[in-house]
């Protein structure tokens, strides 16, 4: 293997450990929350995160996702100066 594939690699996985570290927090919360709060509230807490979530998917419009493939992409190649351009 490469070593840019290999930092590829590492850096999916850390990804995805972050993904279901996430989950399972998230999890816990709302059954912690479904035993504490009445259900109706627990229903309008989660469908106020849905929405902001959604509207905030709508608004970004992808962009941190491209964000992360052109910076991934330029550190493989070497070219770590112009991964401080992607956000400019």
């Amino acid at each position: 293997m490469t070593d840019g594939f290999e930092r590829v690699v590492e850096g999916s996985l850390w990804m995805a450990v972050d993904y279901g570290v996430t989950a399972v927090l998230g999890a816990v919360f709302w059954a912690l929350m479904a035993r504490m709060v009445p259900a109706v509230e627990v229903g309008r807490a989660t469908t106020a995160i849905a929405l902001a979530t959604t509207l905030v998917a709508f608004v970004s419009l992808g962009v941190p996702a491209a964000a992360s493939k052109f910076i991934a992409e330029y550190r493989v190649r070497g070219q770590v100066e112009y991964t401080h351009a992607v956000y400019r």
